[in-house]
């Protein structure tokens, strides 16, 4: 009888430890916060392999598939070389016609100090290559666009430059939300 006795309390506290240990983890973890991809992909921090990991990236079904995303999103290049970039499209819309506009938005030196006020960005619109012509998506289809980045070799070594993606319906609305992508000169 004693050793019954001894196993029902032993079952019940190893529940009772499993289900404290479960609320825990509920209750602590911040499900607000934006999920890092470079935990699940750590390629992501080797930014010399970012390519090995467009593959996983676009198949894993733990990333959500939103409207517009890039999901390489950095890249260190070298002065007078290129980089090219992908933007996923998925139109969840009725068949519509999409435009894309590509700008650099900030500058930032090798101290990583914004330089923006003091760069010309006429300049920094020459690095960029990409599809300015309208195209049509149809309901639920999905369309890569490539941007082509091409760092002048009057660069300075070090700075970092941030780009903004957007695509817009045929209306002028923007469509999905605006993508920032980061280059290091190299």
């Amino acid at each position: 009888m004693k050793k019954l006795l001894w196993i029902i309390c032993t079952l019940a506290l190893v529940i009772l430890g499993g289900i404290i240990l479960y609320l825990t983890f509920i209750f602590n973890n911040d499900y607000t916060e934006p999920f890092d991809p470079t935990e699940r992909l750590p390629c992501l921090r080797d930014k010399n392999r970012p390519d090995d990991c467009n593959y996983r990236l676009e198949r894993d079904p733990l990333f959500p598939k939103p409207t517009v995303s890039l999901p390489i999103y950095t890249a260190t290049v070298e002065l007078g070389t290129s980089y090219l970039f992908n933007i996923d499209i998925l139109n969840i819309q009725t068949p519509n016609e999409f435009h894309m506009l590509v700008e650099p938005s900030r500058v930032l030196n090798s101290e990583e100090e914004d330089i923006t006020p003091s760069v010309d960005k006429k300049k920094l619109q020459e690095w960029i290559s990409y599809n300015e012509e309208t195209f049509f998506i149809n309901q639920n289809e999905s369309r890569k666009e490539a941007i082509l980045i091409t760092v002048s070799p009057n660069t300075n070594i070090g700075e970092i430059v941030i780009f903004n993606a957007k695509v817009f319906l045929e209306s002028g609305e923007q469509y999905g939300n605006t993508q920032k992508f980061i280059v290091t000169v190299k």
